[in-house]
C-alpha cells in the first residue's frame, strides 16, 4: 500500500493537465472502434472495487477519452486481472471506475497494469420528434418520415402512425457509433414530448426553433444541443421587383434579429454567407429596429400570422399612401450550403417565379445589405449522460433524420 499510495502523489499532480486534454477529445471517441483498445492511462489507486485511472500521455495519436459506461480490462502482462466499467469522470483529475470481475488486491504495483478500453454499445436510442400535428411555424410538411443517417444502413419499419423503428442491417461493417437499432416516436402535442422525456420513455428529444421552455433549458436534468438542418432558410428580403434597388436598412435587420432571439430563441442562426462577419452582425443587433419598415410574412408560413404581428408591433395597421412597399419575410426550401441554389431561390421569389430570375449575386451569396438569411436549428434535449454520445452522433445529422418536405 506505501508505493501504491507515494505512486499515487506523484503522478496525480504530473497528470492533471493530460487528463483534462484528454477528456476534451470525447466526442472523438464515438468514431473509434468497438474492439478493445490499450489507452495511455495508468490505475493511481485502487480500494475495494473502486480504481482510479489517469492518464499519461495525452498526445498518443490511440489515445482514448473515457466516459460513463465505457469498458476497462486491466492486464498484467498479458493476464487478464481485472474489469469494470467506469462511473465516474472527474474533469480534470479521475476517473472512476467500478471493478464488475477480478481483484487489484494483491497487485503492489498499479502503474505496471496495462488498461484496455471499449466503448459499451448502445443497443437502442428512443428519439421523439414533432409530429405533423405539430408542424414548424416557418414550413408545412406535405410529409413526414424518418431517414437513416447516411453513415450506416439501416432497415427501416413502419410500427404505426406515430412510431417507426430502423434496424441495422446484419451486413453493415461500418463502425459508426450509431445504435443498432432506432426507435422513433412523432408527438402531435409539445406537452406528450416533454412527459414521455421526463418519464424516461425516450432518450432523446427534438424540438423545432423556438419550442424549448425555460424549464426544460434551465434543469440540471437535462443537456441541451443544437443541430442545424442542411436544407431550408429563413430569408428577409427587400419588396418584390426591388432586390437590385431599395435595400434592407440597419433597422430592418435589427427587427428580424429580433424576432430570432425573442420568437424563436435564438434557435434559428444567421448564415455566414448573408453577413459580413461577426463584427457586422454585432452592429446589427445593436441597431434600433423602431426604425424597421413594414414586414410581409410568406403565407405559406403556418405562423405567418403570429410573425408578422411580432415585426410590424408599434406600427399603422394601414400603411399610408406612398409608403414603401413591405420588406418580405419567406422560408426557402433549398440547400444552405449551396449559394447558387440560394441565389437562385431569392432572385426567383423577387420576380414572382422560383428559379427564373436573374440579379447580379456574387459568388458566395447575397450581400447582408440586400438580404438577410437564417438557417434553421433545432433543439435537442437529453440527460447529461448521453451529451457526449448525442455529440459523437452528430446534432446536425440527428435533426436531419426527419425528412419533413414541405407541401406544395
Amino acid at each position: 500500500m506505501g508505493d501504491t499510495t507515494k505512486g499515487s502523489r506523484r503522478t496525480l499532480a504530473a497528470t492533471a493537465a493530460v487528463v483534462a486534454a484528454l477528456l476534451a477529445t470525447a466526442a472523438l471517441l464515438g468514431c473509434a472502434s468497438a474492439e478493445p483498445t490499450r489507452i495511455p492511462a495508468q490505475v493511481v489507486w485502487a480500494q475495494g472495487e473502486r480504481v482510479y485511472v489517469a492518464s499519461t500521455d495525452s498526445l498518443a495519436p490511440d489515445s482514448l477519452a473515457l466516459k460513463e459506461g465505457d469498458l476497462l480490462t486491466l492486464l498484467l502482462g498479458k493476464r487478464v486481472v481485472a474489469s469494470g466499467v467506469v462511473v465516474n469522470v472527474y474533469d480534470p483529475v479521475f476517473v472512476v471506475a467500478r471493478l464488475s470481475s477480478g481483484s487489484l488486491a494483491r497487485v503492489k504495483k498499479l502503474e505496471r497494469l496495462r488498461i484496455l478500453a471499449e466503448r459499451k454499445p448502445v443497443p437502442m436510442l428512443r428519439i421523439g420528434w414533432p409530429g405533423t400535428g405539430r408542424p414548424c411555424v416557418l414550413f408545412p410538411c406535405g410529409q413526414l418520415a424518418p431517414r437513416p443517417p447516411t453513415s450506416t444502413a439501416y432497415r427501416s419499419e413502419t410500427l404505426g402512425p406515430h412510431s417507426y423503428q430502423l434496424v441495422r442491417l446484419p451486413g453493415d461493417s461500418s463502425k459508426s457509433p450509431w445504435p443498432d437499432t432506432l426507435s422513433i416516436h412523432l408527438f402531435d402535442d409539445l406537452a406528450d414530448q416533454e412527459i414521455a422525456l421526463e418519464r424516461g420513455e425516450l432518450d432523446v428529444a427534438i424540438l423545432w426553433p423556438g419550442e424549448l421552455s425555460m424549464r426544460m433549458d434551465d434543469h440540471m436534468r437535462w443537456r441541451v444541443l443544437h443541430g442545424t438542418r442542411s436544407r431550408g432558410a429563413l430569408a428577409a428580403l427587400p419588396a418584390r421587383g426591388e432586390l437590385s434597388g431599395e435595400l434592407l436598412s440597419a433597422a430592418d435587420s435589427a427587427a428580424v434579429i429580433f424576432l430570432n432571439e425573442i420568437v424563436f430563441q435564438d434557435d434559428l442562426t444567421p448564415w455566414s454567407r448573408s453577413v459580413e462577419g461577426a463584427s457586422r452582425l454585432k452592429d446589427l443587433a445593436a441597431s434600433d429596429a423602431r426604425g424597421s419598415r413594414r414586414f410581409e410574412v410568406d403565407r405559406y408560413c403556418p405562423g405567418w400570422q403570429d410573425l408578422e404581428r411580432f415585426l410590424n408591433m408599434g406600427k399603422k395597421i394601414h400603411p399610408a399612401a406612398g409608403e414603401p412597399a413591405p420588406l418580405q419575410l419567406t422560408y426557402l426550401d433549398v440547400p444552405v450550403d449551396s449559394p447558387d441554389s440560394l441565389a437562385l431561390a431569392i432572385a426567383g421569389y423577387s420576380h414572382g417565379t422560383f428559379g427564373k430570375g436573374s440579379v447580379p449575386f456574387a459568388n458566395d451569396g447575397p450581400p447582408v445589405t440586400s438580404t438577410f438569411l437564417f438557417a434553421i436549428r433545432c433543439p435537442i434535449v437529453c440527460t447529461p449522460k448521453l451529451r457526449a454520445y448525442v455529440h459523437a452522433l452528430g446534432p446536425d445529422a440527428l435533426v436531419d433524420m426527419l425528412d419533413c418536405r414541405p407541401a406544395k
